[in-house]
C-alpha cells in the first residue's frame, strides 16, 4: 500500500473482501507491512537503551580486560530504534584494540545497529573518537570509553570507563516512553481477577454437574458389564470344573481373561490368569529351576479360594533319563 503525507500508518488489517489462504493454510494479506513499520511501533513505545536494572544481570554490557589489548564485553538485552536484541548462547564478546601510538587516545566501545544490507546489531570500536553515528543506516549507543596510553601494549581496568552505558544521552537504560499509571493498572488488574474468579466459579459448577452426569453414566455401564461378567464367570467356573486334568493354557485363552507373566529375580517364572473385569484370580503357574530339576506348581482358584494346588517335579538323572512326579 502506498502512503502519502497526512496518512496514518495502521496495522494489521484483514485482507478484504474475503481473505485468501495458501496451500499450508497461511493467510495471504493484501495489506502487507514491513519491519520498518514494526520498528516505528516499538520505537514509539520504548526508548533506546540497555537492560541492567535486574539484580541477576548487574554486569550486562560491562567492558573488562581479558588480556593485553583484548577486552571482554558482557552481552545482554538492549533496544535500539525499535530493534530488540539479546545474546545467542555465548554471553561474552571479545574485541582487540590497536596498540598505543605516539600519543594517548580514547577508544569508544559502542553497540551499533546496521540497518543497511548487513542488517545486524554488533559491538564495535570507534578508534580515538567520541562522535556517535545516528542516521537511517546506522545507530550507535556508547557503553564505555577506554583510555589507551601512548605506546601501550596492554590495558588495565583503570583505563576503562563503564559509566557511559548508564548515561541516557549516550546509551542509558530502556524504559517505556509513557510511564505506567500503577493505580489504574492495579484497579484494572483487580477487576480482571474478580471476573476470573467469577468465571472460575461458574465453570466449576458446570464441571461438577458434568462430572456427576458422567459418573452416573459410568456406574450404569459398570453395572451392566458386571452382570455380563457374572454370567461369564459362572460359565467359566463350570468350564474349570469340567477339566479333570486342568489345562492352564486353555483357560488363559478363554474370552474375558488375561495372562500376566513375571520373570522373578531368583530365575523362576510366574504366570497369573485373571479376569479382565474385576481382576479376580483364576490360576497361577510358577516354574522354577532348582539345581538339576524343574518344578511346575499350578494353583487353580474359585471365588477367591484354592480349588486345586499341584506340583510336578522333573528330575534329570545322570544316565540321561527324566523322572516326573506330580503331587
Amino acid at each position: 500500500m502506498t502512503y502519502a503525507v497526512g496518512d496514518l500508518i495502521a496495522f494489521p488489517f484483514q485482507s478484504s473482501p474475503n481473505p485468501t489462504y495458501d496451500d499450508d493454510g497461511n493467510p495471504m494479506y493484501d495489506r502487507a507491512i514491513d519491519s520498518v513499520h514494526y520498528r516505528q511501533l516499538w520505537n514509539s513505545l520504548l526508548t533506546d537503551g540497555i537492560f541492567v536494572s535486574n539484580a541477576a544481570y548487574p554486569d550486562d554490557w560491562a567492558v573488562t580486560v581479558k588480556n593485553g589489548m583484548t577486552l571482554n564485553i558482557k552481552l545482554g538485552f538492549c533496544v535500539i530504534q525499535g530493534l530488540s536484541c539479546f545474546p545467542y548462547e555465548e554471553s561474552l564478546k571479545t574485541l582487540t584494540l590497536d596498540p598505543g601510538g605516539a600519543n594517548t587516545r580514547v577508544d569508544r566501545i559502542v553497540i551499533q545497529a546496521d540497518f543497511s544490507n548487513a542488517r545486524r546489531v554488533d559491538v564495535a570500536v570507534i578508534k580515538n573518537g567520541d562522535m556517535l553515528t545516528r542516521n537511517e543506516n546506522m545507530w550507535q549507543l556508547a557503553i564505555a570509553d577506554v583510555t589507551v596510553p601512548a605506546r601501550a601494549t596492554s590495558i588495565s581496568a583503570a583505563n576503562i570507563d563503564n559509566s557511559l552505558r548508564l548515561d541516557p544521552g549516550l546509551c542509558g537504560q530502556w524504559h517505556m516512553r509513557q510511564p505506567m499509571d500503577f493505580n489504574a493498572f492495579l484497579t484494572a488488574f483487580n477487576a480482571f481477577m474478580a471476573e476470573l474468579a467469577a468465571q472460575k466459579a461458574s465453570q466449576q459448577t458446570i464441571w461438577t454437574t458434568q462430572m456427576t452426569s458422567q459418573q452416573n453414566t459410568f456406574n450404569t455401564a459398570l453395572s451392566l458389564l458386571q452382570a455380563v461378567f457374572n454370567t461369564w464367570w459362572e460359565t467359566a467356573k463350570v468350564d474349570i470344573a469340567t477339566y479333570a486334568n486342568f489345562d492352564f493354557d486353555n483357560i488363559a485363552a478363554l474370552p474375558g481373561t488375561k495372562r500376566i507373566t513375571i520373570f522373578n529375580a531368583d530365575g523362576s517364572v510366574s504366570e497369573m490368569i485373571t479376569t479382565i473385569t474385576g481382576g479376580a484370580s483364576v490360576a497361577l503357574r510358577t516354574t522354577a529351576f532348582p539345581g538339576d530339576k524343574i518344578t511346575l506348581r499350578t494353583i487353580v482358584y474359585r471365588a477367591g479360594t484354592i480349588l486345586r494346588d499341584t506340583t510336578t517335579t522333573a528330575d534329570f538323572n545322570t544316565d540321561g533319563s527324566i523322572v516326573e512326579a506330580t503331587v
